[in-house]
């Protein structure tokens, strides 16, 4: 989720609405425009994994015409897990609203902030927040990468916005969003944020292999 200041409200508020506007041309599903090749391989898991793993929120697996799996990771050294959320979705809203919101329901969020992660020559767009720590013994690493028009996303409104022409004429496109988070142990904290890194780039390699041509 991308915070802005009250001067830039209106100014956002415009973007978006312009934004959305082939959302609303092509409400109800009449148009949309799948752009990932393989989307069942871009969900595909490893079973054992996929069991291991929570059940979704309700908030995310009942939104319309999404699809979305959960994998557990483990953190290296035993340190703790994670788990990896992939939503797929012509729901834009889930860039703008991101998972952590439905999952990590009532914890104290610090920060949220943008860390830039180099991964295959590219600079990766994580999105990341930060939680006041409730039990001194673990820390909850959080964060999320989407992926819209087949581009990583830094900014969803001006990413969107920048779409909105073509999807006019040709119908929505689907949003990806890969969501990691877990808890570790405070001394491997670490180890941790190096496995969200990974769990990340290894979720947008996939979807390179899955999406593109």
């Amino acid at each position: 989720m991308i915070e802005v200041s009250s001067r830039h409200a209106l100014a956002i508020a415009i973007l978006v609405a312009l934004a959305t506007i082939p959302g609303f041309v092509h409400r109800g599903g009449r148009l949309l425009r799948e752009d990932c090749r393989d989307p069942e391989a871009l969900l595909g898991t490893d079973p054992a994994a996929a069991q291991a793993a929570p059940p979704a929120p309700d908030e995310l697996s009942d939104l319309p015409r999404t699809r979305l799996s959960v994998r557990r990771l483990p953190v290296a050294g035993a340190a703790g897990h994670l788990d990896l959320y992939v939503v797929h979705a012509f729901n834009p809203g889930v860039m703008y609203r991101p998972p952590d919101l439905y999952v990590l329901k009532g914890m104290a969020r610090t920060r949220r902030t943008i860390e830039y992660v180099e991964h295959g020559g590219e600079r990766l767009p994580i999105h990341r927040t930060y939680y006041d720590p409730y039990d001194t013994r673990n820390v909850t690493l959080a964060g999320h990468l989407a992926v819209f028009d087949s581009k990583p996303v830094e900014n969803p409104y001006l990413a969107q916005l920048r779409a909105a022409p073509s999807q006019l004429l040709s119908g929505r496109k689907p949003v990806s969003v890969f969501f990691a988070h877990g808890e570790v142990k405070r001394g491997a904290r670490e180890a941790g944020e190096r496995a969200l890194r990974e769990a990340l780039a290894s979720a947008w390699d996939e979807y390179r292999a899955a999406c593109l041509p």
